[in-house]
């Protein structure tokens, strides 16, 4: 049984990064639709965060969260 664990994991893994990836390409058609470059950059640049970035993030602050 406890064989079954980590593939699981792995599988749920990769499956919440592949949600996130798709999320992203959305958001990214969004910022290229906007007419207004600035605004435009400004989208882009706030949603650059790789799936492995926001998972250290949402980690570090469940840590945080978790200590209190």
């Amino acid at each position: 049984m406890k064989f079954l664990i980590f593939p699981l994991a792995a599988i749920a893994n990769s499956a919440c990064s592949v949600i996130y990836d798709i999320n992203q390409d959305r958001v990214a058609e969004y910022c290229n639709s906007l007419v207004d470059t600035a605004q435009r950059n400004a989208c882009l640049q706030r949603n650059r965060t790789s799936y492995e970035e926001y998972e250290r993030e949402r980690q570090k602050l469940l840590g945080g969260a978790a200590s209190k």
